[in-house]
């Protein structure tokens, strides 16, 4: 073998191991990415139960339907602003080949839609509608939860 063959195979080796190491750190970047994404919708979602939770209630505990409206309007106005935020979340991790993604994504759209209903339609806003907005909010924190499992 001449030096100047050993010379190419060397910097072959270089030029390889330099794409493998680009490579790991454009995955690590990517699951960064989408870590942060999770994580921006888990707050979200918890900051929404803590704001339930602080719903004024009358003397036996019936919500006041003009509170749990006031908070439609508010959630529905983080779907809205923020340039989309949660959107553009959601758009990034439906992308990846995360686990539970679609879940993830159809429980938002519901949520979405749900509030914004109880937002304009003060007939609709209930007991039972408030239990509903709930739900879709725990099923959203632990499917987010189990899905940053994978990042810990």
């Amino acid at each position: 073998m001449s030096e100047h063959s050993s010379i190419r195979a060397l910097e072959f080796l270089n030029i390889k191991g330099a794409c493998e190491k680009d490579g790991i750190n454009a995955e690590l970047s990517k699951m960064e990415d989408e870590k942060n994404h999770l994580v921006l919708l888990e707050a979200a979602v918890k900051e929404w139960l803590d704001f339930l939770k602080e719903i004024q209630r009358l003397s036996k505990g019936v919500p006041l339907m003009r509170s749990i409206r006031l908070a439609c309007l508010q959630m529905y106005k983080a779907f809205v602003e923020n340039g989309g935020t949660y959107g553009a979340s959601l758009l990034a991790l439906r992308r990846s080949n995360l686990p539970n993604v679609a879940r993830i994504s159809k429980v938002m759209e519901e949520l979405r839609a749900k509030v914004e209903e109880g937002g304009q339609e003060l007939s609709l806003v209930d007991g039972k509608f408030l239990e509903e907005v709930r739900e879709l909010l725990g099923i959203l924190q632990g499917t987010l939860g189990v899905t940053l499992a994978h990042y810990r």
